[in-house]
């Protein structure tokens, strides 16, 4: 029979312990109810382009959302010179090996 300090114990002894991917159950989201409340037309527009940027976000094949990391424009012409440098870099040696391989 567990008492009140085995529980205090199992708590510290999980808090202090690594989180294994296989150990974690995602749970689905469930669609929230819809509650039909007269609204302005103003007001409806920034929900429905949130909730249309919400499903953009939805990844169907993992099953979860991706975020909005990098689907923003970078604006820094610095970073885009350098993303720009690093994928010319990689297709150039892509082709580089290419011909190698073709010789």
């Amino acid at each position: 029979m567990r008492d009140i300090i085995d529980e205090r114990n199992e708590r510290e002894r999980i808090s202090k312990s690594i989180i294994k991917f296989w150990n974690v159950n995602y749970m689905p989201r469930q669609p929230e109810p819809e509650i039909s409340v007269p609204q302005e037309a103003e007001t409806q527009l920034p929900q429905e382009a949130a909730a249309e940027e919400t499903e953009e976000m939805y990844n169907k094949t993992t099953g979860s959302y991706s975020g909005s990391y990098g689907r923003q424009e970078v604006k820094d012409e610095v970073t885009k010179g350098q993303i720009e440098k690093i994928l010319q870099e990689k297709s150039d040696s892509l082709r580089s090996l290419i011909d190698e391989n073709r010789s």
